[in-house]
C-alpha cells in the first residue's frame, strides 16, 4: 500500500472476512471491492467471522475507504448431486438483511459507497437490479450512490456526478422522474456527453 501511494496509484483490496476488510482499513487501502460479508451464506454460526459491524462504520469512515458493494454475488445456493440449485429462503433472508442493514449504516455514517458488477463483460446494470428488488436504498439515495459517489470515486480527479457550475455536462434525461420511480433510469431519452448529445 505504501509504495502504491507513493507511486499515486490507488489500492483496491478483494475482500473475504470481517477481519480482511478491518486490515485493509488499517493499513491504508483505498477501497473494498466487496461488501464485508458478501461472502457469508447465512448461516449464523459463522456471521461473526464475514459480517462488520456498527464499529467497523466508524473505522471505515475515519479510514476514508470506499466500499464497492457486490451486492449480485450469492452464495446463499447450494446444490443437489445432479447440480440442480436448491435454495434456501432462510439464509436468503438472512443475507439480504444484514446487507440492507450495513448498507444502510455506512450510507448513514457517509462512509463513500460505489458500484461495480465484479464480473467480465457484464455492466452495472445486474448490481442496479439487485438494490432495486431488495430495497437496500431509497430511490434517491441508490442514485447518489449509483451517479455521484460511484462517478467520483472512479474519476476523483474530475468533476462529475453532479449539476454544478464547472461540472463536466454530461447527463441523461430520463422520461420520468427516479426518485418517484426508481424504474425511470431505464427510460433513458437524451444522453449528454461533455456538452454534447450522444446518438445511439
Amino acid at each position: 500500500v505504501k509504495k502504491a501511494h507513493a507511486a499515486g496509484i490507488r489500492v483496491f483490496a478483494h475482500i473475504e472476512t470481517a477481519d480482511d476488510a478491518r486490515l485493509c482499513a488499517k493499513i491504508g487501502v483505498d477501497a473494498l471491492a466487496h461488501l464485508p460479508g458478501y461472502g457469508w451464506d447465512g448461516d449464523e454460526a459463522i456471521r461473526k467471522k464475514y459480517c462488520m459491524t456498527k464499529e467497523d462504520v466508524q473505522l471505515f469512515k475515519i479510514a476514508g475507504l470506499t466500499v464497492i458493494t457486490t451486492m449480485n454475488i450469492d452464495h446463499t445456493k447450494s446444490y443437489d448431486d445432479n447440480w440442480n440449485v436448491t435454495l434456501q429462503p432462510e439464509k436468503i433472508a438472512a443475507t439480504q438483511m444484514y446487507e440492507k442493514n450495513i448498507l444502510r449504516y455506512l450510507y448513514k455514517a457517509k462512509v463513500p459507497i460505489a458500484l461495480g458488477a465484479d464480473y467480465y463483460e457484464k455492466t452495472v446494470a445486474p448490481e442496479i437490479d439487485s438494490l432495486i428488488a431488495q430495497k437496500n436504498f431509497t430511490p434517491a439515495q441508490l442514485l447518489d450512490v449509483w451517479s455521484r459517489q460511484t462517478t467520483q470515486h472512479i474519476f476523483p480527479n474530475r468533476k462529475l456526478g453532479e449539476i454544478k457550475e464547472g461540472y463536466e455536462a454530461s447527463f441523461l434525461v430520463l422520461k420520468g422522474n427516479p426518485v418517484t420511480n426508481i424504474e425511470n433510469i431505464k427510460e433513458i431519452r437524451w444522453r449528454v456527453k461533455q456538452g454534447k448529445f450522444i446518438i445511439l
